[in-house]
């Protein structure tokens, strides 16, 4: 996405969050099939990934080319230290960006109880991202 085709910041934000809701929708359609976990959890960390950079994006923040959730976390501290709860969530979605392009790591492959979690730590993202208040 280029800044210069936008013609506001809350527009580039909006951009980013349009698509990181199509990751979600994904992510819901495919959440209950089976063998596709790696898939749920990979698109998830897009759709995180997306949140927080329409989030830093709206703030002034300078678009750099990284898939590293938790060094956009880091960033988005800067403007709500809430954000500083999701690392953990942030180390472990990073090492799901690649988990359905290539062969499995043996011993870790995405656990069904992991990606229910980790939807329900990204709903939450998304709402803090968003402005909601978290229930």
């Amino acid at each position: 996405m280029n800044a210069e085709q936008y013609n506001s910041p809350e527009e580039e934000r909006d951009a980013w969050f349009g698509y990181a809701e199509r990751d979600l929708l994904s992510v819901q359609f495919l959440f209950d099939l089976p063998g596709v976990e790696e898939v749920v959890a990979s698109e998830l960390q897009q759709a995180v990934e997306k949140f927080l950079k329409g989030y830093l994006i709206y703030r002034g923040w300078e678009l750099v080319k990284t898939h590293d959730i938790e060094l956009l976390l880091i960033a988005a501290v800067k403007h709500d230290r809430r954000f500083e709860a999701y690392y953990r969530v942030g180390r472990l979605l990073s090492g799901f960006y690649v988990t359905h392009r290539y062969p499995p790591i043996p011993g870790r492959e995405v656990m069904r109880g992991e990606l229910e979690m980790l939807m329900e730590k990204a709903m939450e993202i998304k709402g803090l991202v968003k402005g909601k208040e978290l229930q």
